[in-house]
């Protein structure tokens, strides 16, 4: 049987170290990853077109404005600035509406209802509010709420190369519209308000869903970190067999 310690020795100890750094930070990415929409959700969406597209897209929308009524509802009652509330009461209106107007689609188009549990994170951002008031509710809201419109920003881009229907393409352009409109009032005011950038703060990093592709791209060099040690092993036994 060959020995351990000079298997270790025989070259082993690098990809181990490696490894177990990758082991190291695997949690603090996951905890990094963005919370609004995971790269997992996007990735789903990209693999669709035409009416299968739709039906995801709008399920998966409806959700996402849902986790942002939450939110807003959280700020008519916690915030302490009335620009938020006041925003906050239009994102109530308007995506409410939107909810309803997909949901309407999904039943006329595809004779279907939303399909739920589509989205990943939106109780984790309603968890992080909840317990907070004044400024320090203000602050949170503002860095999740502009992250989770960028997130429908990038879903919303996804559609008119793959969706069907105008009147949805029209929907996504007027989400694009408001919400880009929105995402500038939330920087404008964190950086009045708290001398906070919300591009370094947000978990999405300088570009859309750059937390959830680092968290993927670092969960694919886990495995084939893994893969590489077994190869590794294997490799060592057959030289050690070959010398005998």
């Amino acid at each position: 049987m060959f020995g351990i310690r000079s298997l270790w020795r025989g070259g082993l100890r690098p990809v181990g170290a490696i490894l177990a750094a990758v082991v190291l930070v695997m949690p603090g990415l996951a905890s990094a990853a963005p919370l609004a929409q995971t790269g997992d959700d996007m990735s789903h969406l990209g693999m669709k077109a035409g009416a299968e597209f739709e039906i995801h897209w709008m399920s998966m929308m409806i959700e996402h404005h849902e986790g942002a009524i939450d939110m807003a509802n959280l700020a008519l009652a916690q915030a302490k600035h009335q620009e938020i509330k006041d925003i906050s009461a239009n994102i109530i209106r308007d995506q409410q509406k939107e909810i309803n107007d997909m949901t309407l689609w999904l039943q006329q188009w595809h004779n279907t209802k939303p399909i739920t549990g589509m989205m990943h994170g939106g109780m984790d951002m309603i968890d992080r509010l909840k317990n907070l008031s004044g400024d320090a509710f203000d602050r949170d809201f503002l860095i999740l709420m502009h992250e989770h419109h960028r997130g429908a920003v990038m879903m919303a881009q996804m559609v008119p190369s793959r969706a069907i229907h105008d009147e949805l393409k029209t929907l996504a352009q007027n989400i694009i519209t408001a919400q880009e409109a929105e995402i500038q009032l939330f920087m404008q005011w964190a950086t009045t308000w708290y001398n906070l950038d919300l591009m370094a703060e947000g978990t999405m990093g300088g570009g859309m869903m750059g937390g959830g592709l680092l968290g993927m791209l670092f969960a694919g060099l886990f495995w084939i970190l893994l893969l590489a040690l077994l190869v590794a092993v294997v490799v060592w036994i057959f030289n050690q067999a070959q010398r005998r």
